[in-house]
């Protein structure tokens, strides 16, 4: 698994800009879990992904709490 960090939260429309990318292996399937404190607050869907930098809709469903910038992103591809 790779880490990476929340760098922005856009509240209105619900999607999240994320420090890690395609640099780092995020792939469209890839499986992004926000954790505070080493605890999971959700998940993430991704949208887009650039060189070193990931879009992504907060996952509504299991939802635990508020996703904020700082906020550590771990991510798993499914394929693996």
């Amino acid at each position: 698994a790779t880490e990476g960090l929340i760098t922005a939260v856009n509240k209105d429309w619900g999607f999240v800009l994320v420090n890690i990318g395609k640099d780092q292996g995020v792939q469209g399937d890839s499986e992004l879990i926000v954790q505070r404190d080493g605890i999971r607050i959700g998940n993430l869907n991704v949208v887009s992904i650039q060189p070193g930098l990931t879009v992504a809709d907060i996952n509504q469903k299991g939802l635990s709490g508020s996703v904020e910038p700082g906020d550590k992103v771990i991510f798993e591809n499914i394929g693996e």
